[in-house]
């Protein structure tokens, strides 16, 4: 029998989740957003789902009419939906970073509810699940990862893309690394708080991670992992380059000096051989909730405690919390 799935949201990440969640071979057969949502029946209409809630804690509370719920609401009510929504035992894919506070995420610091997938999706990407796998495989490697996030000023909240997005670097590191110690978080600028930080980290097997916060910068969000023979880079972290050796070139006329160019041995990315109709790691990730749906437990998505530690890394590179 189809897993009936309750939908809260009708933005975005919703409409991402959907055609995700229905390749899958779930229905989604109630959906909510915010109380007298104005968007919900359009979304309801478009995606094909039957029936529709005025209001999202009604539809929570209903769990008798629903086999798991994916809640893919705002971030400021997300962790209120959950907590009533963990009242039911059943299956919950919820959308990162669950809150904003790690304070409030803190009883998790050490276990977490095995019912619930928190959404970090990139734990699904190929190149990530690539980089993981040369990592276990090295007995040593020294990584960098860059998050130029958006952060100002006049922002109402200057550092809010930091908590809402750079967590998914940091979740990535966790997940490719396993539990990480901060050795030291540097201020770039003495006098500009928003100009940027270093944090260098190291993991429990004693790698040595460079987490370089480069603020509003012209760059990509990129992730160098290497060891002495190799350096696989994903930049942006949907595309992998594997390197191997160096390529030398002699001077030319054209160019009077001699050239080492790193050997390309290795390239993919996340659509290779993937629907081009499905959002990066979505799929992945619905086809796992698929499965802890039949009491099969989850292996790669993020639990409660790895938002916890992503949300609490955050904190302490903001506040600069060494």
């Amino acid at each position: 029998m189809t897993k009936k799935i309750a939908l809260i949201g009708s933005g975005q990440i919703a409409n991402f989740h959907v055609p995700a969640l229905k390749a899958a071979g779930l229905e989604i057969a109630h959906c909510a957003s915010s109380p007298h949502s104005k968007t919900i029946a359009e979304f309801a209409k478009r995606h094909k789902i039957n029936k529709i809630w005025r209001d999202p804690e009604k539809l929570i509370r209903s769990f008798n009419q629903w086999d798991g719920i994916v809640i893919a609401s705002a971030t400021d009510p997300t962790l209120h939906l959950l907590n009533l929504a963990m009242v039911s035992g059943k299956p919950i894919l919820v959308e990162k970073p669950v809150s904003y506070d790690a304070n409030l995420l803190s009883k998790y610091s050490n276990s977490a509810p095995q019912n619930v997938i928190v959404a970090y999706n990139r734990r699904h990407y190929n190149t990530v699940q690539k980089a993981r796998n040369f990592v276990s495989n090295c007995s040593m490697v020294f990584a960098t990862m860059t998050l130029p996030e958006k952060v100002s000023v006049t922002d109402k909240i200057p550092y809010d893309n930091v908590h809402s997005n750079s967590t998914h670097g940091i979740d990535m590191l966790y997940y490719i690394f396993g539990s990480l110690v901060i050795e030291k978080i540097v201020t770039a600028s003495p006098n500009d708080p928003f100009f940027g930080r270093q944090a260098l980290l190291r993991s429990k097997t004693g790698n040595l991670i460079s987490l370089n916060l480069n603020w509003n910068s012209p760059s990509n969000f990129a992730l160098s992992i290497e060891n002495i023979n190799t350096r696989i880079d994903l930049c942006p972290f949907e595309k992998l380059q594997r390197f191997e050796g160096m390529d030398v070139i002699a001077p030319s006329e054209k160019y009077p000096v001699r050239q080492y160019i790193p050997k390309l041995v290795d390239s993919f990315n996340v659509f290779d051989g993937k629907s081009k109709l499905l959002k990066p790691g979505f799929g992945e990730q619905s086809e796992e909730f698929a499965k802890l749906l039949i009491g099969k437990p989850f292996k790669i998505g993020a639990n409660l405690t790895d938002a916890y530690n992503a949300q609490a890394l955050a904190h302490k590179i903001v506040n600069n919390v060494n």
